[in-house]
């Protein structure tokens, strides 16, 4: 698992005019698979989010009455892409709750505040919830091998670097998938033409267009995997 972020990035141009608040269902009737919040834009000027930027939303747990501390995220590239917010206007964003967090929860109430890690911008008041041994037993992460861990993100590294690769020759790929005589032989194809592995090579082929869509974010992405990897090793 990546070294957690202690530091929340304060950024407050970057923050200006948006608000994160709990969102109606969420604070009317808490379901802890489905917790979610709002991203709102309440000042006068419109918002715009930087290239390929993502809409990550962590969710923090603490004991009642304990103060607010560190987290802990890994980004999976995974999560929504952000969109421009006019004044009034507002995103709702699902709030992800680490597997770390769980791991030292207890039952009892507990407070869960909402970050947003790339804009440093939080929500100003907790979500109050009443935690069940239950609860919490069924959404600890089981524990793995550090061989394990390392497999599985030499295996997201492959992956993500084979994306990359790809962006700098879809049109040949296209011809390859469109000459291929089935789903595998296309999967096959891709291989050889980006000289990566068939699971990586599955990726490129049944991912959506989207994925392509920035260098910087999977750039990003390899960097972050490749120093993980060698965190753990």
């Amino acid at each position: 698992m990546a070294p957690p972020n202690r530091a929340l990035p304060v950024d407050p141009e970057r923050a200006r005019g948006l608000v994160l608040r709990w969102a109606g269902p969420t604070l009317a009737a808490p379901d802890l698979d489905h917790l979610a919040v709002d991203l709102v834009n309440v000042g006068t000027t419109p918002w715009a989010p930087r290239e390929g930027e993502h809409l990550l939303a962590v969710g923090v747990l603490r004991s009642a009455g304990k103060e607010r501390g560190g987290f802990g995220f890994a980004y999976a590239g995974s999560e929504l892409f952000a969109v421009p917010l006019d004044p009034g206007e507002y995103a709702r964003l699902p709030v992800r709750v680490g597997g770390s967090e769980w791991a030292r929860a207890r039952p009892g109430q507990t407070l869960v505040d909402a970050v947003l890690p790339g804009i440093g911008l939080g929500t100003e008041t907790p979500l109050t919830l009443d935690l069940t041994a239950a609860d919490i037993a069924g959404r600890r992460p089981e524990t793995s091998s550090p061989q394990e861990e390392a497999t599985a993100l030499r295996r997201r590294l492959d992956r993500t670097t084979a994306l990359l690769a790809a962006r700098s020759v879809l049109p040949r790929l296209v011809d390859e998938v469109l000459a291929a005589a089935s789903d595998d032989d296309a999967v096959t194809r891709v291989a050889v033409t980006l000289g990566c592995d068939e699971d990586s090579a599955r990726t490129v082929a049944h991912g959506g267009l989207v994925q392509y869509r920035s260098a910087e974010r999977l750039e990003r992405e390899v960097s972050d995997l490749r120093r993980r990897l060698e965190a753990s090793t």
